[in-house]
């Protein structure tokens, strides 16, 4: 497969705290990414760490975007919770409405996601991945409770994504994935153990992927 055909940009999680708990290294992050994805109180997250969240990416020039998640602020949305196709759909289509015009949607390539963005206008970002596996389907492996990367590790999964559009699957398949013609940027987490190394060495691969091939 040929190396994505656009300029890579990362996004991150950011905001994904409650009340007094404030977890994740979000200041050491906004020096180093592009898009922050602001939990907005269904998984984490409430209205002053929000609030603080967003000031803080202003000081960064960082562009925003809502996060929202399953309502489960214990789990932190990583629990299976049962819910119904209409209630489902009744919640995506509420958010995805009051996006305002020209915001883009972060997602899986070649999912319904991507499809409905598209059936309401909606700019689509396929999403890389610098710290969470694939399965064999091309879709990602959830872990309950995350397990560390070496950075070796991460460069080698980001750079085979960037520079193949393809990624070896928790089961040793090699996956194609779906970014030939797609706006693409790389997702990581900041509640990943080691979160700053890992979108650091993000941050130097994406670089210079970009410088390589032109995109500026």
């Amino acid at each position: 497969m040929p190396p994505i055909s656009c300029k890579v940009h990362i996004n991150v999680d950011l905001g994904e705290g409650y009340g007094n708990y404030h977890p994740f290294p979000d200041d050491e992050l906004l020096p180093l990414i592009d898009f922050a994805n602001i939990a907005c109180g269904f998984h984490a997250g409430d209205p002053l760490i929000m609030s603080r969240t967003v000031k803080a990416c202003k000081v960064h020039n960082i562009r925003m975007g809502a996060h929202p998640g399953l309502p489960d602020l214990q789990g932190f949305g990583r629990r299976r919770i049962d819910i119904g196709a209409e209630e489902l759909e009744a919640g995506c289509r509420a958010v995805y409405r009051a996006i305002p015009p020209g915001v883009a949607v972060f997602g899986l390539a070649g999912t319904f996601h991507e499809q409905v963005a598209k059936e309401m206008g909606l700019k689509f970002f396929a999403e890389a991945y610098g710290d969470v596996k694939w399965s064999k389907d091309g879709l990602l492996v959830i872990d309950r409770v995350k397990k560390a990367w070496t950075t070796e590790d991460t460069k080698k999964h980001i750079l085979s994504q960037l520079e193949k559009s393809s990624v070896t699957a928790v089961t040793g398949e090699e996956v194609e994935l779906p970014f030939e013609g797609r706006e693409v940027t790389l997702c990581c987490h900041s509640d990943s153990p080691g979160a700053v190394d890992i979108v650091t060495a993000a941050r130097g691969i994406v670089d210079g992927f970009n410088e390589k091939h032109g995109y500026t």
